[in-house]
């Protein structure tokens, strides 16, 4: 059972776990914290798959659209990579 009077936040997710279940568990439980950490890494998607990373900024998004609509007082941080080997700095034009 979980207490209402402890709390926590969701931190170091893999992007691909966040998923309905996830956010509807956290919205359900009030003693769950509403901040959420999702490790977007970059905004571009070329530079996602030389990370070998298996989302896109479409899931991420998504994902976010998500946690807003069911979850609006959340906040969400995340990690950016800058500089990732091999970039020109063209893509991060597109997210900026």
């Amino acid at each position: 059972m979980i207490r209402e009077k402890n709390s926590g936040c969701i931190s170091l997710v893999h992007i691909q776990r966040y998923d309905n279940d996830v956010i509807d568990v956290v919205s359900k439980y009030p003693c769950l914290g509403k901040q959420i950490h999702i490790p977007m890494q970059s905004g571009d998607d070329k530079v996602l798959i030389r990370m070998n990373r298996k989302h896109s900024m479409v899931k991420y998004r998504s994902i976010i659209e998500k946690i807003k609509s069911t979850i609006p007082q959340s906040t969400i941080f995340t990690d950016i990579i800058t500089g990732f080997t091999g970039g020109n700095g063209r893509g991060a034009q597109e997210y900026a």
